[in-house]
């Protein structure tokens, strides 16, 4: 069984076809939050396992993806 990770209610989210309003209206868990917090704050300290390192990679990706569906959103909302 593959473990979940807190990225993954973004990346389900993100496939699920929200609607304009629900894309601008959506927010990370807490979980997600304080995981990405926890990853960050470990980077500044040390060097991050190649499994952190990925990790974060995948944050990077969903964050610039949502920040990208929240432009369009606003577009659409917009027309």
């Amino acid at each position: 069984m593959v473990k979940s990770r807190p990225v993954d209610a973004i990346i389900a989210f993100l496939t699920s076809f929200p609607t304009p309003h629900e894309v601008l209206a959506f927010r990370p868990t807490l979980e997600s939050g304080d995981r990405l917090e926890e990853l960050l704050q470990e980077q500044s300290a040390r060097d991050l396992t190649r499994e952190e390192k990925q990790e974060l990679e995948y944050f990077r990706i969903t964050e610039h993806m949502m920040r990208m569906a929240r432009f369009n959103a606003k577009k659409l909302l917009t027309v």
